[in-house]
């Protein structure tokens, strides 16, 4: 169990710490902190949990057991944290693209093969190609799947 408000070392280090010399041990952080700031920092860092010290006994002991089983901790109020920060796209997830390249990306969500985007936008296949290829290694896809899946993930499309 880590705390993070180590005297001399924050938790955060001392997990990163603890995690390079025994990359076995599973850490988890048990604090008062409860700031968007240091739950991620402390899970980046390595943290299997993040329970607050406001749980419950019977609610720490769940998740001790829960980490031990193979599976993560956290306090109601962390998990939330936790997954509003998920929803948001990531800065690698926000991607500058042309009205044209999310109107080629939109075509490709319906299921459009390159001569349909072609044939929908009045631009020859190698346009429509073109434009595929710049939003691949814009999105930093391989596949058309790849490329509609992470525009909408960011909210792209």
């Amino acid at each position: 169990l880590m705390d993070l408000g180590l005297p001399g070392m924050g938790g955060v280090e001392g997990i990163q710490r603890l995690l390079k010399i025994a990359p076995d041990v599973t850490v988890i952080v048990l604090t008062m902190f409860k700031d968007k700031e240091k739950v991620l920092q402390s899970l980046d860092a390595g943290a299997a949990g993040y329970l607050l010290k406001t749980s419950s006994a019977e609610e720490i002991i769940n998740g001790l057991r829960q980490v031990f089983l193979g599976g993560a901790a956290l306090s109601p109020a962390v998990a939330k944290i936790v997954l509003e920060e998920m929803r948001k796209p990531s800065p690698a997830d926000k991607v500058e693209l042309t009205a044209r390249e999310i109107e080629v990306l939109e075509l490709l969500a319906q299921d459009c093969s390159v001569q349909d985007i072609a044939t929908a936008l009045g631009v020859a296949r190698r346009t429509a190609k073109f434009h595929l290829t710049n939003i691949y290694g814009k999105l930093h896809v391989q596949s058309q799947s790849g490329a509609v899946g992470k525009a909408l993930r960011a909210g792209i499309i």
